[in-house]
């Protein structure tokens, strides 16, 4: 199939352990545990597949019920009540932000896509959110010819929950 975005950044992109590798390069991510069990602070958390996409397998749950570590093929995120008010999506062409998506989860639900009941609208990012934004950009190699940054906010704190560098 076409590639429109680089290979490697297709192959950085298809695994989320490239939140790891972010965050290692000082990107603020949504408080993530790569390695099966939750912090112990965190009471509500979400665990998603390392490779999947559209909110597939994604639960939520209360850290205490988990019994056991999960698969080395989940990650587990704290969950972040903000959601609910939804995740800022920020569009961008080469290096330079174009706009941004408010989508907002249904009531009840975590998952922000069209058919869980999603809405979107446009947005303007604040300037703070941008410059956050634009760091994450000049971390990435080779340069993209497209990208979708997703953020939640929290206490005043942008935080990456996801790139997007496979589907435009």
């Amino acid at each position: 199939c076409p590639l429109y975005n680089h290979l490697i950044l297709v192959n950085f992109n298809h695994n989320k352990e490239y939140l790891l590798s972010l965050q290692k390069e000082g990107i603020q991510i949504v408080p993530t545990s790569f390695y099966g069990t939750p912090d112990v602070e965190w009471e509500d958390i979400i665990i998603k597949p390392k490779v999947s996409n559209a909110g597939q397998k994604v639960q939520k749950l209360k850290a205490a019920n988990l019994l056991k570590p999960v698969s080395s093929e989940y990650l587990i995120q704290k969950f972040m009540p903000e959601i609910v008010k939804g995740e800022l999506s920020l569009i961008y062409f080469g290096m330079d932000y174009s706009h941004s998506v408010r989508k907002i989860p249904a009531k009840g639900e975590i998952r922000v896509q069209h058919f869980y009941g999603g809405t979107y609208k446009t947005e303007k990012a604040p300037d703070c959110l941008i410059k956050q934004a634009n760091s994450v950009m000049e971390s990435l190699w080779p340069e993209p010819l497209y990208a979708r940054l997703d953020f939640i906010e929290d206490k005043g704190q942008w935080y990456l929950s996801e790139c997007e560098l496979i589907e435009p």
